[in-house]
């Protein structure tokens, strides 16, 4: 969960985690984990899922044991409010490295954050990493195609002249693209749609994608849902 009050714009920051955090509880607690496959995520979480099943009040005493560690990291590093950027159940993203991240279970350092943005009401994340990856939070029915976000590690953050050519730059690529995968959303079930011009959504199968003129696209639509709403930030923030 995205700390609401902080500014909408952040750099230099730091994600931490739990490294396999209720195989690691469990076996804090005297379970025998002999049997769980550790190297494999999956298989790992598949087995410590049967366990729960049969222990119901095992959920509930992981979910809360992570969360009073994660207070107690907070509290021994003495971390404030407006220094937690970003909450989840088994970690969070601060503004500044811990002194302190090997209490009892690690808490470790997964990645470092180059900028974060958030939308403008809080319910879009945009964050790019260190390393150019970027990840979208709070973003549902996402295009099948993601890579128009790469977009963004075009923007120089610390000229405001060079960002606000550079996201008019971005917003016209966007709109003129060719790719169509970049327009075709896919819902929990699976579906996918593509909108078309004249308010028409249009539902497709992927043998049928190479067949789309992408002139017949309403391009706004997937740009006015998932680009603009880090644009208008900038263009906000930068602007002010």
């Amino acid at each position: 969960m995205l700390n609401k009050d902080i500014f909408p714009i952040q750099s230099n920051l730091y994600e931490y985690d739990f490294m396999a955090c209720s195989y690691n509880i469990l076996k804090n607690l005297g379970y025998d984990v002999s049997k769980i496959p550790f190297e494999n995520k999956l298989q790992r979480n598949i087995s410590i899922g049967w366990l729960i099943k049969e222990n119901p009040n095992l959920n509930t005493y992981i979910k809360n044991n992570t969360k009073n560690l994660l207070e107690l990291y907070i509290e021994e590093n003495n971390l404030k409010p407006e220094e937690i950027i970003w909450r989840q159940k088994d970690g969070f993203i601060t503004n500044r490295l811990l002194e302190n991240n090997n209490i009892t279970i690690e808490l470790t350092l997964r990645n470092c954050i180059s900028h974060l943005i958030s939308s403008m009401n809080r319910d879009k994340v945009l964050i790019i990493y260190d390393d150019n990856k970027i990840d979208i939070k709070g973003v549902r029915n996402k295009p099948i195609d993601l890579s128009f976000f790469e977009l963004f590690l075009s923007i120089d953050f610390s000229n405001k002249k060079k960002l606000l050519e550079r996201c008019e730059i971005i917003r016209q690529k966007f709109l003129k693209s060719e790719n169509v995968n970049w327009f075709v959303r896919e819902d929990s079930e699976g579906k996918l749609t593509i909108p078309l011009k004249g308010d028409v959504l249009f539902q497709v199968n992927k043998s049928m994608l190479k067949l789309i003129n992408t002139d017949d696209i309403d391009k706004n639509i997937i740009y006015e849902t998932y680009v603009y709403p880090f644009f208008q930030t900038l263009l906000i923030c930068y602007n002010t």
